[in-house]
């Protein structure tokens, strides 16, 4: 009985633990042994930008072609594409980066086929807030997060004299030398 018993658990335990669920190497929607089909894809995307040091994540939407992902969108009907950054290949667990025109470092995880919510609004207004963070309001150039001008206007300003307009080094904001001598 004793010998029964055993096989019976044994003949028990050997059926169960070899029928396990079959795992499926492909588990996200759209996924194939090639790669991902051509489609629009719910995705997880990490951004920094490195001149202001923000870095967030954000559920988007992306574009896949190739297997590549060629586009982010954004809600309001905008996106950021190949004239931005070059389309990167999707690697078997449907992750990439790359970094944009403007030296903004993205990762993209695929997530799915359909996005349920996503930030995409979110993302473009910390990517403009950033964006307006380093640029000089005077002239569009580029500058420090902390200044509130470029260099070149910073000069400009403190050395354009409150009266006439005129620009002479040295009188920080104040007024030229012409018209102290009241030649003005």
């Amino acid at each position: 009985m004793k010998i029964g018993s055993f096989l019976f658990i044994f003949l028990f335990v050997s059926l169960f633990s070899s029928c396990s669920v079959e795992s499926d190497e492909y588990q996200i929607e759209g996924q194939t042994s090639e790669g991902f089909e051509d489609g629009t894809y719910c995705a997880e995307v990490g951004y920094v930008n490195l001149n202001t040091g923000t870095q967030s994540t954000y559920t988007l939407e992306v574009e896949v072609v190739n297997n590549e992902v060629t586009q982010i969108n954004w809600s309001n009907g905008g996106w950021l594409d190949e004239d931005h950054f070059t389309a990167q290949q999707l690697d078997s667990e449907g992750a990439c980066s790359f970094t944009s025109d403007r030296g903004y470092e993205y990762t993209i995880q695929i997530t799915g086929r359909n996005c349920s919510n996503t930030d995409e609004s979110t993302m473009e207004n910390d990517v403009q807030n950033d964006e307006e963070s380093i640029t000089c309001p005077k002239c569009g150039g580029e500058k420090e997060e902390y200044a509130s001008y470029c260099g070149s206007c910073e000069d400009e300003i403190n050395n354009t004299c409150s009266q006439c307009g005129g620009f002479e080094f040295g009188i920080n904001g104040g007024v030229c030398g012409a018209c102290l001598e009241g030649d003005y």
